[in-house]
């Protein structure tokens, strides 16, 4: 299977539908890990010598539904923040002016070494970015939004308990080292999978996951860059907002902000 990459545009979408369920996980509701999906041992903190412009980081996102479900599409959001008292040039995407705005990518299908999570659509949903916001909270964080939408007359059974691919995020190294260099690469960063609508043709039943709620808790869907620590906001809905500069630390730690 290829993987479809998206640079900030839609991609055109297939016509036939197939169930693939995986099996029962213990996971979040939302999970986000590097490399793999939750249930495949994808890692929590990713560490990168920042030392060329080729090559890719890929951000794997997966959901588990709360109950059974017929899904149409999703709505996903993204926070993320990098140390400092504003966002680090590295990681300044989509927007025209920002430093990198095509370093970040949309992949629809799951890492081809997908076993414990599988697509919930059958690579029938068109996805699309619906926006990169700087400084939703404050000045060194940002906030990625995006949506998959099946084609008209075609929905896809979920079921509850079951760990499937929402997305992921591909980060190219574009601009990491040369001239015009987009400086922050070697900052410490923190991310997470702060909310996933489950869709249908009536809002009304639509289904949203959240990072905090289910199975293993909040740490499923956060990750580090470069060992960077995040912070949670006290309302319990997600807010990456803070980090520090990359050193040695255990993921316990980290777990430790959020208690």
């Amino acid at each position: 299977m290829s993987l479809r990459i998206l640079l900030i545009r839609p991609f055109a979408v297939a016509v036939a539908l197939a169930l693939v369920v995986s099996p029962r996980a213990r996971a979040g509701e939302v999970n986000l890990r590097w490399n793999e999906c939750w249930g495949d041992g994808g890692v929590q903190n990713r560490v990168f010598a920042c030392d060329r412009n080729s090559g890719s980081e890929l951000l794997v996102a997966s959901f588990v539904p709360r109950t059974d479900f017929t899904m149409t599409g999703d709505e996903f959001v993204v926070d993320f923040a990098t140390a400092g008292t504003t966002l680090a040039d590295w990681w300044r995407f989509g927007n025209p002016g920002n430093c990198r705005p095509a370093s970040l990518g949309l992949v629809s299908e799951p890492p081809a070494s997908a076993v414990a999570c599988t697509e919930w659509d059958d690579s029938q949903a068109g996805g699309l970015f619906a926006g990169f916001i700087i400084g939703f909270n404050t000045a060194n964080s940002a906030r990625i939004l995006g949506v998959h939408t099946l084609p008209e007359g075609l929905s896809a059974p979920v079921l509850a308990g079951h760990e499937y691919h929402a997305f992921t995020l591909s980060i190219n190294h574009q601009k990491t080292v040369g001239s015009g260099a987009c400086g922050g690469c070697t900052l410490g960063a923190c991310l997470a999978f702060k909310s996933f609508r489950m869709t249908s043709p009536d809002p009304r039943v639509d289904q949203l996951l959240f990072l905090h709620q289910f199975g293993g808790g909040a740490a499923d869907a956060l990750v580090t860059w470069q060992g960077g620590t995040g912070v949670i906001s006290g309302s319990g809905v997600t807010s990456c907002y803070a980090a520090t500069p990359a050193r040695n630390s255990t993921w316990g730690a980290v777990k430790s902000l959020y208690r």
